[in-house]
Formats: C-alpha cells, sequence, structure tokens
C-alpha cells in the first residue's frame, strides 16, 4: 500500500492492454434459494468471505425472484468452500419491514455484520441492520434503523454505497435521495449507550445545499457511500452535480468530497477541482492510503467514453489515468491497493466484453481475467466487489454467470484470483 502513489505516477498506458498472467478460479456459484446477483464481499481475520446478494434467497409478491441475502463463505482444507445463508430478506411482514436488496456490508471487532438494504423497512425506503453471531454458529438479525421515519424524509431515503464503522462503534453511510432537500444524505448512525437501547440517526450533510443556478454545486446522488480515513474525515463521491455542468446533460459531473469533523459540525471539502474534464459519474467507494491519498474510479469519461482512474493528494495534488476502451470498462468496484500494484475491475463494455480484473502497475496496465472467457459464461461476468487478503490474493464476485442457474445467464459466482 505504501507504493500506490508510485505506482499511479510512474504509470505509462498503452492502448491495448497485455493479458498477465494469472490463476483465477470461481469458489462459488449461487443457486437463487441461496442467493443470486452477488453485489460484494468482505473478508475476516479468520479467512471467510461475507457478502450480500442483491436478490435470490425469499421470494414474495415484493421480489418474486428473492429478495437478496447475506452469506458467509468458509474455506476447506481440501481447496473447496462451503455457504451458509445468514440471513435471507423479506422475513418480517408482508412489506418486508426487514428490508430488501442488501447492498452494503461492514464487520466490527466483534465480528458483528452491518449492512443496509435499499428497500423495505418500516417506511419502505431502506435500513440498517446488524448481525450478530452466537457460539453455537448461528446469526442473529437486528434492524438498527428505518429510513424516511418522518414527514418528507429529511432523515434521508434508499441507503447505498459503501458503509463505514469508526471505533466507537459509530455506523457513517449515504442515502441516494431523501434529505431536505430530496438530493441525498450522509448520515451517522450512533449505538445506544445502554445495552437494549436504540440506535440515533444524525444527518452529517444534506446534498444540494449549495445551489446557484438551479445546480447542485456541492453534488447530489451519493451512491457510492462513504470511506473513513485514518483522520476521522468521511471521503465520498456524488454520481452527479459538482460545478462542471458541461457534457453531463446540465446536471454537473459528480464530485469527490470530504466531510471533516469540527466542535461537533462537520464541514464540507470539494476535492475535484480539476477532474471533471478527465471523467465523470464516480460511482464507486474511494479508498485512502497511509498518506491520506484517495483512489477512486469514475463510471464514464476518460478519453475513451468508458472510465478512469483518480487519485487526490492531501496537497491538493490530482493525477487519473484513463481506461482502454477495447478491453476495460465501467469500473463501479472500489481499487484494492496491494504492496505493488492497484488492483480492480470493470462491468464491461458490451456483451462480448463483460468485465475485467485489471491491475496497475509502475510499468503500465495489464488485464488479469477477461470475464465470460469459459463456456456459457462459467466463469461469472460483471464483476463488482473485490478484496484482498495479505498475502495479495484477491476475492470478488460476480454477479451474474456461472452455473449455478439454468437458462437465466447464471445467478453470480464468488471467485478468488492470484495475481
Amino acid at each position: 500500500m505504501r507504493n500506490a502513489s508510485r505506482i499511479f505516477f510512474l504509470l505509462i498506458v498503452s492502448c491495448g492492454l497485455a493479458l498477465a498472467q494469472s490463476q483465477y478460479k470461481v469458489i462459488y456459484n449461487f443457486h437463487g434459494l441461496d442467493g443470486a446477483s452477488p453485489r460484494t464481499v468482505i473478508l475476516d481475520p479468520s479467512g471467510n468471505l461475507y457478502g450480500t446478494t442483491l436478490s435470490g434467497g425469499n421470494k414474495t409478491y415484493e421480489c418474486s425472484n428473492g429478495c437478496g441475502t447475506v452469506f458467509k463463505l468458509s474455506p476447506n482444507q481440501d481447496g473447496t468452500w462451503s455457504e451458509t445463508v445468514l440471513y435471507a430478506f423479506c422475513n418480517i411482514g408482508m412489506l418486508c419491514r426487514d428490508g430488501y436488496e442488501p447492498t452494503s456490508l461492514t464487520m466490527d471487532a466483534k465480528g458483528n455484520l452491518y449492512g443496509t438494504t435499499y428497500f423495505g423497512g418500516a417506511s419502505c425506503c431502506g435500513e440498517i441492520y446488524e448481525l450478530s453471531p452466537s457460539q453455537d454458529g448461528t446469526w442473529t438479525f437486528n434492524i438498527l434503523y428505518s429510513f424516511c421515519s418522518l414527514d418528507s424524509c429529511p432523515d434521508g431515503e434508499n441507503p447505498s454505497g459503501a458503509l463505514a464503522i469508526d471505533a466507537a462503534g459509530n455506523l457513517y453511510g449515504a442515502t441516494v435521495s431523501g434529505g431536505n432537500n430530496f438530493n441525498g444524505v450522509v448520515f451517522k448512525l450512533s449505538p445506544p449507550s445502554l445495552p437494549g437501547g436504540t440506535w440515533t440517526e444524525s444527518v452529517v450533510y444534506d446534498f444540494c445545499s449549495d445551489i446557484q443556478n438551479q445546480a447542485c454545486l456541492d453534488g447530489f446522488d451519493p451512491r457510492g457511500g462513504v470511506t473513513l480515513d485514518s483522520s476521522g474525515n468521511l471521503i465520498g463521491t456524488t454520481f452527479l452535480g459538482g460545478q462542471y455542468l458541461k457534457g453531463c446533460g446540465g446536471e454537473g459531473c459528480g464530485t469527490v468530497f470530504k466531510l471533516s469533523p469540527s466542535s461537533g459540525a462537520w464541514a464540507y471539502t470539494q476535492l475535484d477541482a480539476t477532474l471533471a474534464s478527465v471523467g465523470f459519474g464516480p460511482v464507486s467507494p474511494v479508498v485512502t492510503d497511509s498518506a491520506g491519498n484517495v483512489y477512486g474510479t469514475f463510471e464514464l469519461g476518460g478519453g475513451k467514453g468508458n472510465g478512469a482512474l483518480f487519485k487526490i493528494s492531501p496537497n491538493g495534488q490530482h493525477s487519473s489515468q484513463p481506461l482502454s476502451a477495447a478491453e476495460n470498462g465501467y469500473p463501479q468496484a472500489a481499487l484494492v491497493l496491494g504492496n505493488t500494484a492497484i488492483y480492480g475491475s470493470t462491468l464491461g463494455t458490451g456483451s462480448n466484453k463483460p468485465g475485467t480484473i485489471f491491475q496497475i502497475t509502475s510499468t503500465g496496465q495489464s488485464i488479469l481475467h477477461k470475464f465470460c472467457s469459459a463456456k456459457n459464461c462459467a466463469d461469472g461476468t460483471s464483476p463488482l466487489g473485490l478484496v484482498s487478503n495479505s498475502s495479495g490474493v484477491l476475492y470478488g464476485v460476480a454477479e451474474a454467470g456461472g452455473t449455478g442457474c439454468s437458462g437465466g445467464g447464471g445467478c453470480g459466482v464468488v471467485y478468488m484470483l492470484k495475481p
């Protein structure tokens, strides 16, 4: 991770990306009842994987293909992996009071899982939940907060993207809509002071608070969520808004922002002063290194129109690299900062180019895996979440493909890749 800055600045981009030698393996195929369309994956210290699927599991009136699951994958000694469904959504009430379509997931030091659902909850506008492990191997599901608890949803509506947790157990995230300006918020959810108490939600920032000529200069639609850096700042992106409206339909090209705590309040700073000419539409969560550099992706732009990577230094210096239109396109997952490389994934640029895993080193970009390279896309297609263990092995999900569901393009896979 210390070499990420050097990698980014020394990169020489070629028009055609080389295919690097790497070991790719599908470790789990989803079958529908255990989940479908996986969205994210995280690692615990023991090497177990946890993640969410957008659909699959319980089939109800609200979601005929299943309302989504939280799953666990544990490695076996013979190299296989065993899956456990920790929770299948829409188990409470006809209107899915426990939520549906789960997206983000994070874990605290005690092994509790926290996540969000985009829909459902007491007001049908999404919720935050907790899954706590017991010694007997079971997991207990608790609803911590349901959004849109007040008229007009000033507390936010439809949480999305990365969910961050601090040392005190406070959760931070973003909603794509709601708030006093109806354009999304960054929120904080604080744990109760006494066991059995209720969690308290507060709005950290209300987007579209800086309006000029009917434009949200501070951004709106923060669908990437937020990341907590080592100084306690919240850093994230908005898909739309900002000061650069040209070429973005008049709604803005998006922003990269920082929220800094100060005397009980939060100060907003826009970080992407010169990046809109390089790319636009950031949707992935950002990542930070120990030096305070911020790394992320633009889904669009980049000269070829299929996205770009960016880096913002603490001193305000910006740098970026476009992705190749021929091989790569439309990144939506967070980057992974390795010791000698930066890794990422793209959804792909069409049916015949359904996504890649790529790496950036000091000598250039290369493709580690092209998806749908196996018959009937048994290796998966359209990759999303990506993480790395301490040995540099990458794990991720592809939202479609695989061999688990017949007749529908597959229900998605979890994979591992050794660069």
